[in-house]
């Protein structure tokens, strides 16, 4: 079983160091900055005085823009929430796969059984070098 979401996002410890910091740090300041500017833009556009010329556009823009982004939000939840569910149903076929085997009988040799065969083998192997 190998769940590859599960670590990446909740937790690895061998990904602490400054490197992966670093580099997380750098996604999420510029995740931010393009949001600042998005929203910086929208300011300024809103502020402007021919806004009124052009309230229409950018009101049916900014409604879009909306729309797009809780779509993405969604849709990344819904994929994160259905890898949860195939991981959990992978693992529970693979325990009650592991019951299953456990619960077969086992078959035991005894010692003087595996003599036996041992001794049986060396004579097929010397009949097969002759």
């Amino acid at each position: 079983m190998n769940n590859k979401l599960g670590p990446m996002i909740i937790s690895n410890p061998r990904r602490r160091g400054w490197g992966y910091r670093l580099r997380d740090l750098s996604l999420v300041l510029a995740t931010l900055s393009l949001w600042g500017l998005f929203i910086a833009q929208t300011y300024m556009t809103v502020s402007s005085s021919n806004f009124l010329a052009e309230q229409a556009y950018v009101l049916n823009i900014l409604k879009i823009t909306a729309l797009d982004f809780v779509a993405v939000f969604l849709v990344l939840h819904a994929w994160v929430l259905y890898e949860r569910v195939l991981f959990r149903l992978r693992l529970r076929a693979y325990r009650r796969e592991l019951a299953k085997q456990e619960a077969q009988p086992r078959l035991e040799a005894q010692a003087s059984q595996v003599e036996t065969y041992q001794h049986q083998a060396n004579g097929y192997h010397e009949l097969a070098t002759q």
